[in-house]
């Protein structure tokens, strides 16, 4: 009997456990959805700044790497 019991009780925290998990992937896809949605609203309304924005970051992230890929470099 005990053991049919510790088999409910795993069963019952496996589907609670999927079920949170679940949960949390539509939290993060609804959020990963509305940030999409502002970042192209903003594109729209500002391109030329959304344009200077990102190729600052590109440029910094070619920095980056260059500094990260120097031979000697300790890391």
């Amino acid at each position: 009997m005990q053991s049919n019991t510790i088999t409910d009780a795993s069963n019952a925290l496996i589907a609670h456990a999927a079920q949170s998990a679940d949960a949390m992937v539509h939290s993060t896809q609804r959020l990963a959805n509305q940030a999409s949605d502002k970042t192209v609203a903003y594109i729209r309304e500002k391109p030329v700044k959304s344009m200077l924005i990102a190729a600052a970051t590109g440029a910094a992230l070619v920095a980056l790497a260059r500094m990260a890929a120097r031979p000697g470099n300790p890391h």
